[in-house]
């Protein structure tokens, strides 16, 4: 197992980033995070420039755009042209889906690929998109999961072999369970059958490090309200530049258009698309957001992925040590290292009952499909970890 020292000083990342965190336990990076100071400050100063226009140029709106894809480059090893900018993962989802769409229409596909291969369990995120494409002849086949509701590889692998198999759609972390998949070995099956590979990469982005061209990902779609610890409506997708001359927009934006660079000249009406990922960008998008994304995604890139790794791991291990000591409580989620991700889920007696008073003692986590699902983040502390055992143990023996 790889070393659990984190490499930056905790408290003082706290002092200076989220001094409110003092007031709770906050352990729900699964579901949102709360925005550091510089990234709040960030906002407030694009949007106080909004209100005195002398100080808002005509760059800083593209600037924005501009620095949001270049953060999110970094952080996946890709390249800033590959980067599409939107409002959440869904977007990017349903931006696979039109792809797959789009070639389900032409005459030959009739007799060829057909097949969506996704996992059961999946966030329904990742699962409707595909079932909509039934209505245009394609055919939608979840894969059963174990019996505590992970994904099985072997039996995705096996369904990777039918002939007939056009895209794998797959979490690179499971909500539910906090499973995370092994990405290269699913990225070098489908590279060599020629299967289209997207990946929702909400639960992982921000928290393991992900090499996305080393996995052989087509494409991947991220929200950055989660583990980015970016505003609510900040995201972008990741489409491998190979590619794009291939897959245009289902729904283009007025943005999307070579004619569209030069404001000066917008009636030329140009039918040339962009030859870069901003091609799928759905018109404008919101700066400020995007703008807040990228200096969240900034700080986590100086304190380094694989610090952030090592220190949630390191905040994990007290609960995973108490759940070792214990027979009463299954422990849902797959800690191996291959398997590990910033997800815990954990079903322990009167699971509801545990959940209701964490949070009256002010430990913040999720519910989720019969399990207390607790998702610390590079801000939390062993010591927190370790206060939440003693609530645990406390309401265990009551």
């Amino acid at each position: 197992m790889a070393s659990t020292t984190p490499s930056y000083d905790v408290p003082a990342l706290r002092a200076r980033e989220f001094p409110a965190l003092a007031d709770a336990i906050f352990l729900n990076a699964a579901s949102f995070t709360p925005l550091p100071r510089r990234t709040l400050a960030a906002v407030d100063d694009f949007n106080d420039r909004r209100v005195h226009v002398r100080r808002f140029g005509d760059t800083d709106i593209p600037d924005a755009h501009a620095r949001a894809r270049a953060a999110a480059a970094r952080l996946l090893g890709a390249d800033p042209d590959e980067i599409a900018l939107g409002p959440n993962t869904q977007i990017g989802l349903n931006l696979a889906a039109g792809f797959v769409f789009q070639q389900l229409m032409t005459p030959r596909a009739t007799a060829g690929r057909r097949r969506i291969v996704v996992s059961h369990g999946e966030f329904p995120a990742n699962v409707y998109p595909w079932l909509a494409l039934e209505r245009a002849g394609a055919i939608v086949e979840l894969v059963r999961t174990d019996e505590l509701g992970r994904p099985r590889e072997e039996a995705l692998l096996e369904a990777l072999e039918q002939p007939d198999v056009a895209v794998l759609a797959l979490s690179a972390v499971q909500f539910a369970t906090g499973f995370r998949a092994d990405l290269e070995r699913f990225g070098q099956v489908t590279r060599e059958r020629g299967i289209l590979f997207v990946v929702d990469a909400i639960q992982m982005t921000g928290v393991v490090p992900l090499d996305v061209p080393a996995a052989g990902i087509d494409i991947l779609s991220s929200g950055g309200q989660k583990w980015l610890c970016g505003p609510w409506g900040s995201g972008f997708t990741y489409v491998r530049r190979e590619l794009i001359p291939r897959f245009e927009p289902l729904f283009p934006g007025w943005l999307s258009f070579t004619g569209s660079v030069d404001f000066s000249r917008l009636l030329d009406y140009g039918r040339e698309l962009l030859p870069d990922a901003r091609r799928y960008e759905m018109a404008t998008v919101p700066a400020q957001d995007a703008i807040g994304m990228a200096v969240s995604v900034e700080l986590m890139l100086e304190l380094g992925i694989d610090a952030i790794w090592r220190q949630i791991q390191a905040v994990q291990q007290p609960l995973l040590d108490w759940m070792a000591r214990r027979d009463d409580v299954v422990l849902v989620s797959d800690v191996a290292d291959l398997h590990r991700s910033g997800i815990v889920c954990f079903r322990p007696p009167r699971v509801e009952d545990v959940h209701r008073r964490l949070h009256d003692a002010g430990v913040f986590g999720s519910l989720r499909e019969g399990a207390i699902r607790l998702s610390p983040h590079f801000y939390n502390t062993v010591a927190e970890m370790e206060r939440v055992v003693e609530l645990l143990e406390e309401t265990l023996a009551a």
